[in-house]
């Protein structure tokens, strides 16, 4: 499915909920569950939050082109990536320079000396 086409079913999700006021009470009520039942799909709800954004926007008339260009952008690397064969490394490095991120902050080393500890604890019970 091309980005044009998920825009697209997004632009008609608006629509529907913009012109149906008990589905516009429902999205306003929940609107990651009235944006799967109208799409007739079910996704992740971080996904869906993101598309609930686009779809209240365009409800209230905002111009969403910088929203779109700037997904457009993303979903054009995403695909290109894929296509090249180095998503798995991108997707892989991001989750290393996370790891490295939580290692480093001091909740991060607080919790790795508590599993540590605990280890410890676990290494002792099994020796005796």
């Amino acid at each position: 499915m091309s980005f044009e086409e998920i825009k697209a079913k997004f632009d008609d999700c608006a629509d529907k909920i913009k012109n149906d006021h008990q589905l516009a009470e429902k999205f306003k009520a929940d609107p990651v569950k009235t944006i799967e039942d109208t799409l007739g799909v079910d996704l992740p709800d971080e996904q869906v939050k993101a598309a609930a954004e686009f779809v209240k926007a365009k409800i209230a008339g905002i111009d969403t082109s910088a929203i779109v260009d700037d997904a457009k952008k993303t979903f054009d690397g995403i695909v290109a990536d894929a296509k090249a064969g180095t998503l798995d490394d991108k997707i892989e490095g991001k989750v290393s320079e996370v790891v490295k991120d939580v290692e480093n902050s001091d909740i991060g080393k607080k919790v790795i000396n508590e599993a540590e500890s605990l280890f410890d604890k676990v290494k002792d019970v099994f020796k005796k």
